[in-house]
């Protein structure tokens, strides 16, 4: 069933939203996922995945968020193994840093977020 509140055309959509330092959300009609980072070492993180649902949707005796479950465990293997790849090129000593591309303004963004707060250490 649809999250409460939702119109018609927000039914029909995917929306996906960083909350900096460390969370992403991705909503659904039916479902949000939600996605802690927790930075544990220079090349490892931590992610916990956590689908949230309408309370209605959970009361319900017939729920089954197995769907959502087997979709996001699909997206973030997937997801997960091409940023070990990119952290991996990344590390090595042929890696020349570049420039990112205009579409990538969720980067730019963190990096606008973040470079103030360190210059103030």
């Amino acid at each position: 069933a649809p999250l409460p509140g939702l119109d018609e055309h927000e039914q029909t959509r995917h929306k996906g939203d960083l909350v900096y330092p460390n969370l992403m959300l991705s909503a659904s009609a039916d479902h949000v996922a939600a996605f802690a980072l927790h930075p544990r070492a220079v090349d490892r993180t931590e992610v916990v995945c956590s689908l949230l649902f309408a309370r209605d949707a959970v009361q319900d005796p017939g729920f089954d968020p197995s769907d959502a479950a087997e979709l996001w465990h699909l997206v973030n293997q997937q997801d997960w193994a091409i940023c070990e790849s990119v952290q991996r090129g990344m590390s090595s000593r042929a890696y020349a840093h570049g420039w990112f591309a205009p579409m990538e303004d969720d980067s730019l963004d963190i990096r606008r977020w973040l470079l103030p707060r360190l210059e103030d250490r």
